[in-house]
């Protein structure tokens, strides 16, 4: 097992499986360099992965999935080479049988954690619900959860963020405030982004109008695509879609289904892990 490189763990017995506890396991294979892990988010001790590059994080839909701080602090401590990320999973919702006291992971707590990485990390995907207490909040979110820049992230390439992330309308996670202006946004992304995903769209965001407005002040440049999701209101920012592909050269692309997981990650694999296959 010494010269494996990939792995895939799906657990038979979701409920309570611990990343964890799989430290001898794991020690087996000290060439491994991608890691997929699909319904499990406990990570309670570090792990011996100092070769590892790439990791994914993925939950079926039959999974309710709820990562904290904790398991994720010592899966990142365990990776001083990592370069993707994909965390792809579900809040728990309120009354679901979480923890006593336990919570699940923000968007600023994944952000502070995997700062250490910043100079290694090319590609990241935070693909949390709308509020961090799923579809109906019983409490706004808080402003410290939101995300704050990823400038420090100098060698991040490709970047797939819910807009909502960045903060929203009266901290109720649906509507956002990013970017508020030209300025908003590049305070906001890093300059070595060539790739970037925003979900979560809503009637109000005028996000693609101030990307590409940046675009034209020589902002961003090494932007080559931006995946936006599509939904039925697309009429009104219609402009938006059209002055972007311009400045990008075309490069826009429109997800039209944003629920068919499986094609949408398809399209975004082939570019971020490209270099883990």
């Amino acid at each position: 097992m010494e010269s494996v490189t990939r792995l895939s763990l799906n657990p038979w017995v979701i409920c309570d499986f611990d990343l964890g506890q799989m430290g001898d396991y794991l020690a087996m294979m000290p060439c491994l360099e991608r890691l997929k892990v699909i319904d499990c988010a406990k990570v309670t001790q570090k792990l011996p992965l100092a070769s590892l590059r790439s990791l994914t994080f993925h939950y079926s839909d039959h999974s309710d999935g709820h990562m904290e701080e904790n398991s994720l602090q010592n899966i990142v401590d365990s990776c001083p080479k990592l370069e993707h990320l994909d965390l792809g999973f579900t809040w728990r919702m309120e009354g679901s049988g979480a923890a006593a006291g336990s919570e699940p992971l923000t968007w600023s707590q994944a952000q502070r954690i995997l700062h250490p990485r910043r100079e290694t990390l090319k590609h990241l995907k935070l693909e949390f619900n709308k509020t961090p207490w799923g579809f109906t909040s019983p409490r706004p979110v808080r402003q410290e959860e939101y995300l704050s820049s990823f400038r420090e992230f100098k060698a991040l390439e490709s970047l797939w963020v819910r807009t909502v992330g960045f903060g929203s309308k009266e901290n109720l996670g649906k509507a956002p405030t990013f970017p508020e202006n030209v300025q908003h946004l590049v305070g906001m992304l890093p300059e070595s982004l060539t790739r970037i995903c925003f979900c979560g769209t809503h009637p109000e965001w005028d996000g693609l109008l101030v990307l590409a407005k940046a675009i034209s002040e020589g902002h961003l440049p090494k932007l080559k695509k931006v995946m936006v999701e599509d939904v039925p209101y697309i009429e009104s920012d219609q402009s938006g879609y059209e002055e972007l592909s311009t400045a990008l050269g075309a490069c826009v692309e429109i997800l039209e289904d944003m629920e068919d997981e499986v094609e949408v990650d398809d399209i975004w694999k082939q570019y971020t892990t490209a270099a883990y296959q």
